[in-house]
């Protein structure tokens, strides 16, 4: 279900800076040309959902708030443990907290200063995205000036394929309302892999919540995957050649971007949301790069991992005795006791470990 924000205009003089040309900038040379400045980390993707479970979401926190933070919730979980019978805890919520404490320990975060917001709101109160499909819908107009015209954009993520209504301007920006609609991520695979290309336009065209069913539009759509559609596209490539080439006969484009420029993306839209809403920021602080993870990949301006929420979930589900409640996003775990939750802890930091030793 897609939320409502205020209509917002995208810029595009970041672009070259970020996502490619002879000016593109890496971690290293953005750290050593800022240096002397406190340095600021970027947290995308679902660390932006764990950043609002703290309370972190106000703007730039510390990383001694961040540690405080997550030691805080374990122990407010440790102590429902001792107290209660059974404790039920949000599933992404555990893992999200596990992995951040993780990489804040293992050194993969190297920075004293973090920022992580979904949106930035300007003085007028227009939103200015941070997430992955700004980034790319900017990158995409910019090196296609001929697209004038609304169409659909579609984020393929792991977990769920989110719906944005586009309508170019001028230069390179755009106008979007935010996301308004979504499909099962999961599902959108099952179809791919059975290959019924009339099943999949459908699917496309009538995005979830109904009263938005986009059956009735004619225009483009552009599905632009990332973790779980590369997957796809490496494991059945004559497929997904053929499919592809099919939809875009009934004006469906789909698509896929690497890990790097999938950091890329996120970097630039951060970024320009700071730039836009929030200058004084960039004054403060060296803005030295950014952090993703999200179901199915970790990446950023630092290093990329074919690993994410689910790669920790799976090593979770597979402890014996395990408990779960709900399904898909509403999943909740079922701990019954302090060494559970401890175990569970462990058995995730352990794989951890194997991906990023």
């Amino acid at each position: 279900m897609g939320n409502s924000f205020s209509v917002t205009k995208y810029g595009a003089s970041w672009l070259n800076y970020f996502l490619g040309g002879e000016d593109t900038a890496t971690y290293t040379q953005i750290a050593e040309q800022e240096s002397e400045q406190q340095q600021l980390l970027a947290l995308q993707g679902s660390s932006t959902y764990l950043a609002k479970f703290l309370k972190l979401d106000k703007g730039v926190f510390t990383r001694e708030d961040f540690e405080r933070a997550l030691a805080t919730k374990i122990q407010e979980w440790m102590d429902s443990c001792e107290e209660f019978e059974h404790t039920e805890i949000d599933f992404t919520n555990l893992v999200n907290v596990i992995y951040a404490r993780y990489l804040l320990i293992s050194g993969h975060l190297p920075v004293d200063n973090f920022i992580a917001k979904r949106e930035f709101l300007d003085s007028d109160g227009n939103a200015a995205f941070t997430s992955f499909w700004a980034g790319y819908i900017s990158w995409f107009l910019v090196n296609n000036p001929h697209i004038t015209e609304e169409f659909y954009f579609v984020d393929a993520g792991t977990g769920e394929l989110k719906y944005f209504h586009i309508q170019p301007t001028e230069d390179g920006e755009f106008e979007c309302t935010g996301q308004h609609a979504s499909r099962d991520g999961k599902e959108f695979i099952d179809l791919l892999g059975e290959g019924d290309l009339g099943k999949l336009e459908t699917f496309f065209r009538n995005p979830e919540p109904g009263n938005l069913n986009m059956g009735t539009h004619s225009g483009k759509i552009y599905i632009v995957g990332t973790q779980n559609l590369r997957k796809f596209e490496d494991e059945h490539p004559v497929e997904f050649i053929n499919i592809c080439s099919t939809l875009e006969q009934n004006n469906i484009t789909i698509s896929t971007v690497t890990q790097e420029f999938e950091g890329r993306c996120e970097m630039g839209a951060v970024r320009n949301a700071i730039q836009k809403c929030d200058p004084e920021c960039l004054e403060k602080f060296a803005f030295t790069g950014n952090f993703t993870w999200g179901n199915g990949s970790t990446q950023g301006l630092v290093a990329n991992y074919e690993c994410g929420l689910n790669t920790w979930k799976t090593a979770i589900k597979e402890l014996e005795a395990t408990t779960f409640r709900g399904e898909g996003r509403k999943t909740s775990v079922v701990v019954n006791d302090q060494e559970t939750l401890l175990e569970m802890i462990r058995v995730a930091e352990e794989k951890m470990n194997k991906y990023f030793d």
